[in-house]
């Protein structure tokens, strides 16, 4: 079938189906270019009429990408993307996790010396602790139980032991960023990487340095299925 063709009151030709369809994809005609055939009540926009413009593309190509060639140069960081909430994680940096590793050496520390004074106080004859070595013993065994429990707590509902807490950092799942719970927090990032380090020489030394890697997991964060990020 043929069809006239028409542009702001002035007709252009009269056109086959075919040649319509080559005249789009190439710009020389418009969807919105008027068109009749015999049968037709009115004339009607191109891309109104049915199997007329079927295959044709109509759509204008994209626009050409702005460069700003002052812009300063972007640095590549890395990052994940939390799924939840579309907010990118910062990654928790070496030296907040050095600090919270140190932060939590030192809440140990105060046991360790009540330990060692309530040995201190042991009779020489009898070998036996004094009244007053028995309470320190008492208080650091309370103290050291204690801390234990707060940390398995902030660990699983947080992430956070109380260095890390202090730190304002926490462990996170590494797939998106969820708290790690109480099975990657510590019974693998804890409790089965402790019992790895028992056994195999220098595995501690390695874990380590692992945090070097550009995502900074250690060998415990991968086999937890966990990172550091800032809280």
């Amino acid at each position: 079938m043929n069809y006239h063709v028409a542009r702001n009151g002035q007709q252009l030709g009269v056109l086959s189906a075919t040649d319509i369809s080559l005249k789009l994809s190439s710009g020389e005609l418009s969807p919105e270019d008027l068109a009749w055939a015999q049968g037709m009540a009115s004339w009607q926009p191109i891309n109104s009429i049915s199997g007329l413009a079927a295959g044709s593309s109509f759509a204008p190509p994209p626009p050409p990408i702005e460069v700003n060639p002052y812009a300063a140069p972007q640095a590549a960081i890395y990052h994940r993307r939390n799924t939840a909430t579309t907010t990118a994680t910062e990654l928790a940096s070496l030296g907040q996790r050095l600090g919270a590793y140190f932060l939590n050496v030192l809440t140990v520390f105060p046991a360790g010396l009540l330990f060692a004074l309530a040995m201190s106080k042991m009779d020489k004859e009898t070998e036996e602790l004094t009244s007053t070595g028995m309470l320190m013993m008492g208080i650091a065994l309370a103290y050291s139980l204690a801390l234990l429990i707060y940390n398995l707590i902030r660990l699983s509902t947080h992430g956070q032991s109380l260095g890390k807490k202090w730190m304002g950092i926490r462990i996170a799942s590494f797939e998106d960023n969820s708290n790690a719970g109480f099975v990657k927090a510590v019974i693998l990032r804890a409790i089965v990487n402790g019992l790895i380090g028992a056994f195999v020489p220098f595995y501690g030394l390695v874990d380590v340095f692992f945090v070097f890697r550009e995502d900074r997991r250690c060998i415990h964060d991968l086999l937890a299925g966990t990172h550091v990020v800032k809280d």
